[in-house]
């Protein structure tokens, strides 16, 4: 604990330095405010955002991080304010409209419900004065709104399409997504772009569902290969063994070797998958001492002329 706080000292002395050298640049104004948001200061940390944006408008990670903070401490008329201003810009590139989405959607099921309240009824005012612009924060918290609600009106659903395709959407409120769509959408479920737009294995998800998004990966050579599975593995979700194969034969090739990959190794064996990579994998791991084998698994692998010297 004590190494973390000298860790921080040290870091904002260092920021501090770099303004003294630098005054000009935003950078270090920007890195003094990131230092105070991450330790909870807001008020310090809106300061130093200011301070970075006054130095330099257009840069972009001090709008994003004033966004963010706004986001979070459930500021939405602000940050909706801030997003209006500077909307040319955090339009321009992909990436800023990614990283806005996943700072909205992380308060998912979290919701200011008073906050909200008070956006809507400035959301409209301002369509009362002819001012119908859009607005990629209201919209989100609108459809999160209308997800939480469990509404299926048209104007909804039209919502719930559009974001389920849009990157950068919390895990868990695709999931919800696409549930609720694939009502009356089966065949979403099997949909391989929706599928790959998942960045982790949602809380509640299916087991079958699970496999289709460790099957894609996998295909993708994703390098999440192996948090997907540990993911799947905590939430005691079934694997399938044909992907239980192939997360053995990732490991074998990125010597990848722990305990969840004996766990799988034992999985297979116990499903009657024995082979040369099964049996040389858990050959090599007994060597480590990471798998001891028992008697019943011993004699399974030499059923199937594969030795192993515990």
């Amino acid at each position: 604990m004590a190494d973390n706080k000298d860790k921080n000292e040290i870091r904002l002395i260092k920021y501090r330095e770099y303004l003294i050298r630098k005054p000009e640049k935003a950078f270090g104004y920007y890195c003094i405010a990131k230092y105070y948001i991450d330790k909870g200061n807001f008020d310090m940390g809106k300061k130093y955002i200011s301070l970075a944006i006054g130095k330099n408008p257009g840069y972009m990670p001090s709008i994003l991080t004033l966004l963010d903070m706004y986001i979070q401490n459930s500021k939405y008329i602000k940050a909706v304010k801030i997003y209006e201003k500077y909307k040319s810009r955090l339009e321009a590139k992909k990436v800023y409209g990614i990283k806005i989405n996943r700072s909205i959607t992380s308060l998912y099921k979290k919701i200011n419900s008073r906050s909200l309240s008070r956006l809507q009824a400035y959301w409209s005012f301002r369509k009362l004065l002819g001012k119908d612009d859009e607005n990629l924060i209201v919209n989100l918290l609108a459809c999160m709104h209308s997800l939480e609600k469990g509404q299926t009106n048209n104007e909804a659903m039209g919502m719930y399409k559009k974001y389920l395709y849009t990157r950068g959407i919390n895990d868990n409120m695709r999931w919800e997504l696409l549930k609720i769509l694939g009502r009356y959408e089966p065949s979403i479920y099997t949909n391989k772009k929706i599928i790959l737009l998942f960045d982790s294995i949602p809380d509640d998800c299916s087991s079958g569902y699970a496999n289709n998004i460790f099957k894609e990966v996998f295909k993708a050579q994703n390098f999440k290969i192996g948090e997907f599975m540990r993911q799947i593995d905590k939430k005691g979700l079934i694997i399938a063994s044909s992907n239980l194969w192939k997360y053995v034969y990732w490991c074998s090739q990125t010597k990848n070797f722990d305990k969840l990959l004996y766990k799988c190794c034992k999985r297979l064996l116990n499903a009657g998958w024995v082979d040369k990579l099964i049996a040389q994998t858990i050959i090599e791991l007994t060597g480590m001492g990471i798998a001891a084998p028992s008697e019943k698994e011993l004699k399974a692998l030499e059923l199937y002329g594969y030795l192993v010297n515990p």
